[in-house]
């Protein structure tokens, strides 16, 4: 700790007992150990310190992580303006409008083919229309064309999406 040899420490005790004395010795212990503990109980409340700065730090940075981590939104990342979601959105309302369009009409051809098919045979219309009879199959309506270009190009879309996210 210092590099001391047996005789310089034997010529620091000769000056001790020179200079002190040898009844003046214990008490010089005394208040050198009292020195020494009141040092460790300073170097000890530092060290407490400086741990609790630490942690204190820490846990402020553990805190900024999980309050970044509740304000990320994944979706930035995906879609950052919007516009993804936007049209799909509207290719939903298309395709809503381009199905309860096509049902209005396979079911207006349905019942034309019904009433058509009771009118030319009197016996069925008393009786329950027969399961093997299948009503004609309607055209594909311009809403349901326009709601599968549609569906086509929302897959293109997302397609090229995954694309780039695997990219990146």
């Amino acid at each position: 700790m210092l590099n001391m040899g047996t005789t310089e420490i034997m010529v620091v005790v000769l000056v001790i007992v020179i200079f002190i004395g040898p009844k003046g010795i214990p008490k010089l212990v005394k208040d050198i150990r009292g020195w020494i503990k009141s040092l460790r109980g300073v170097v000890g409340d530092l060290t407490a310190t400086f741990d609790d700065m630490v942690k204190d730090t820490e846990f402020k940075e553990t805190a900024d992580l999980i309050k970044e981590a509740r304000r990320f939104n994944p979706r930035s990342l995906i879609d950052p303006d919007g516009e993804t979601e936007k049209s799909l959105r509207s290719l939903g309302k298309d395709v809503e409008s381009a199905t309860s369009a096509s049902s209005e009409l396979s079911s207006s051809s349905f019942s034309a083919g019904q009433s058509a098919h009771t009118a030319a045979d009197p016996k069925a219309a008393s009786s329950p229309a027969s399961p093997s009879v299948a009503a004609p199959a309607p055209e594909v309506s311009k809403p349901v064309k326009r709601s599968n270009a549609l569906l086509e190009e929302a897959s293109s879309h997302l397609d090229s999406l995954n694309d780039k996210d695997t990219q990146a």
